[in-house]
């Protein structure tokens, strides 16, 4: 493995800056050097499922957008937040709901989980409509 040393002047105003750069390279097979770039990747997992649905909108819809967040490594960072928010706005609705839809046998544990399944289905179909599916 050998090492070089790029050196960069840039002259600004006043300043004189001096930028090193070392850079590692292996010879592969073929005789040529090629240099050890490497780089951090995202951690997708942090997410969570309405910041990877919305990740899949954005890549379906707006490529370009998506490129960009994804070449800057700020994917993560503009996504993560609104899996976040969508939790939030679930637990709100639900709340609602459930102070709206009360069970006519308050101790019937199947008709109580029916009305929180149906609550749970129409907040879930809201927060893809309106945070997931929207621009970000």
């Amino acid at each position: 493995m050998k090492k070089q040393n790029s050196t960069n002047n840039t002259n600004d105003t006043n300043d004189d800056i001096e930028t090193t750069i070392e850079l590692s390279y292996t010879m592969a097979e073929d005789g040529i050097l090629y240099p050890n770039i490497s780089f951090e990747t995202e951690n997708l997992a942090e997410l969570g499922k309405y910041g990877l649905m919305a990740m899949d909108y954005i890549k379906d819809n707006y490529y370009e957008r998506y490129r960009s967040l994804e070449r800057t490594g700020r994917l993560v960072e503009v996504l993560k937040p609104i899996n976040e928010e969508a939790h939030q706005m679930i637990d709100r609705m639900m709340d609602k709901y459930m102070k709206n839809h009360k069970p006519n046998d308050p101790t019937s544990t199947m008709e109580t989980w029916k009305i929180r399944e149906q609550g749970l289905m129409q907040a879930k179909e809201i927060v893809v409509n309106e945070i997931v599916n929207t621009y970000h």
